[in-house]
């Protein structure tokens, strides 16, 4: 009876599923299969009974009226869709449904739609919710030495983190280990060169969905606060959107008192850096910017981390970015954590989930806030000098209605094709592709928010759970001027530095490659 119940399952999840009751008859036939398979084994107790009571009267009634109650019960499946053939049955996405094992016909009572496919013959087993939390907090944490601030919820984010090891077969590490090397060597001796607007093949949507969705929020982040155009004796060393005629185009700005100094402090770091450098990077990456304050726990597809992000752009304010897509736990964790909600080692309960996001950390001043009002409220008051936010950004009734309709209007298309087609419900990057590998050091991506080849690189980012510094480079802002000197003379985002592979790189194609040949397990 136990192995026809567990045929019965295997050919619902072969047959297809209950993904959006299309195929709901064939889930009430094998289920009812499992319902009378469970019946059979009531009855095969029953008659153990009755022989073992020696056909006691009392004893065979009470078997028999078992045999009625085995169907109180619930049955809990993985099912997905194979109607669309291909591939995408065997890496799409997986439901776990409960069907009421007295009454299959009506459908499923629960359906929890999974981000990625579960396979065939997966299998798995309940144990202590404790001890789940002792084992991924006693896990070896990560060496963050070459950051000298930590928030506090980042200290805890290493300790879910298990330091971003991975447990296995040591010989597949150690082989995931030897492709990401060669992957990252072979981008280091030949560094894809910078072409302006190139658009890789398969990536068109993509960029077309994130192209809409900075179109309906107007193009917040496009712009530094009290941006404006000016002219200026033309200078080598500085940025220039147009330079003709021993004059430039410059950009204007009003930045907050700390924003300003800071400025001045990297660009100083920088001075210098074109000398014989040409036009090419540098073999080495630069000397690290110190970190940011800042820490923001966020995720794409989210409307109120949007607003945040682009608020940051605005700003022009470094920020460590901690993806938290949903189905992942490494960043989550911590943040839940961090606002009380039980997930302590001590605690039994694991509530990822009930993490409210953005959540934002100021180490400069030791705030915490969550939700984007609130954030976005109190980045202007620390680093705008008491400013109001922009009507872009700013709360209101319907401030974040139009930020998540603005963001759902992205589209699942994926930031690149590839192998792994998780993203196929739900805005790109919302989601947790499969397992990554955590960095030791976060990286470095220089990037604003309404560029589409920006985002997707960010949305890929964020399904792989990668940690990073988003250092905005938004019209207007001295940090253009600084990434032309990083890299020899050239200014175009997306770039990204990774000082865990010394790979510094441009294109946002490549760098969705790249990303995944090192960081995805």
């Amino acid at each position: 009876a136990v192995a026809a119940a567990a045929a019965a399952v295997a050919a619902v999840d072969m047959r297809g599923g209950t993904l959006g009751g299309r195929d709901g008859g064939a889930v009430a036939a094998v289920a009812t299969a499992v319902t009378a398979a469970a019946t059979a084994t009531a009855a095969t107790a029953a008659a153990a009974a009755e022989e073992k009571t020696g056909g006691d009267a009392d004893g065979a009634a009470t078997a028999s009226a078992n045999v009625g109650a085995e169907d109180d019960g619930w049955l809990v499946l993985y099912v997905h869709d194979e109607s669309m053939g291909g591939d995408v049955a065997a890496e799409g996405r997986s439901e776990c449904v409960v069907l009421d094992a007295r009454d299959i016909e009506a459908g499923p009572v629960a359906r929890i739609v999974l981000p990625s496919r579960v396979p065939y013959g997966a299998h798995a087993l309940w144990y202590p919710a404790e001890a789940a939390a002792v084992a991924v907090a006693s896990a070896s944490s990560v060496s963050n030495d070459e950051h000298t601030v930590e928030s506090k919820t980042e200290s805890r984010t290493r300790s879910w983190a298990g330091g971003g090891a991975v447990g296995g077969d040591p010989d597949i590490q150690e082989s995931r280990d030897v492709v990401a090397a060669a992957a990252a060597a072979a981008i280091r001796a030949s560094p894809p060169p910078p072409r302006m607007f190139a658009v890789a093949g398969g990536q068109l949507s993509a960029l077309l969905g994130a192209a809409r969705t900075g179109i309906l929020r107007g193009a917040a982040g496009l712009f530094v606060n009290g941006w404006r155009p000016w002219l200026a004796a033309d200078d080598a060393g500085e940025y220039a959107f147009v330079r003709t005629l021993g004059v430039r185009f410059t950009e204007a700005r009003a930045l907050g008192a700390v924003r300003e100094e800071q400025a001045r402090e990297e660009l100083l770091m920088t001075r210098g850096a074109l000398d014989g450098i040409g036009s090419q990077l540098s073999a080495q990456l630069p000397a690290r910017l110190p970190a940011p304050t800042l820490t923001l726990y966020e995720l794409e597809g989210c409307g109120a981390s949007r607003r945040v992000r682009e608020a940051l752009c605005m700003l022009d304010l470094a920020c460590t970015l901690r993806p938290c897509p949903h189905g992942a736990v490494r960043h989550r964790l911590a943040v839940a954590d961090a606002q009380g909600l039980g997930c302590s080692v001590a605690d039994t309960t694991f509530c990822a989930e009930d993490a409210q996001l953005p959540f934002l950390e100021d180490t400069r001043t030791g705030a915490a806030f969550a939700g984007a009002d609130a954030i976005v409220a109190y980045l202007y008051k620390e680093y705008l000098d008491g400013a109001a936010p922009s009507p872009l950004v700013a709360p209101g009734p319907f401030a974040a209605v139009r930020a998540q309709a603005a963001v759902d209007a992205r589209g699942p298309d994926d930031s690149l094709p590839h192998d792994s087609r998780a993203l196929r419900r739900g805005p790109a990057g919302a989601f947790y592709s499969r397992p990554s590998a955590a960095p030791r050091i976060p990286l470095e991506l220089w990037s604003y928010e309404v560029s589409p080849f920006c985002a997707v690189v960010r949305e890929a980012l964020s399904e792989m759970e990668v940690p990073y510094v988003m250092r905005p480079c938004a019209r207007g802002s001295p940090r253009r001027t600084q990434l032309m000197r990083r890299t020899g003379g050239t200014f175009q985002v997306p770039y990204l530095e990774d000082p865990n592979t010394g790979v510094a790189m441009f294109e946002s194609a490549e760098i969705v490659r790249y990303l995944r040949s090192v960081y995805l397990l």
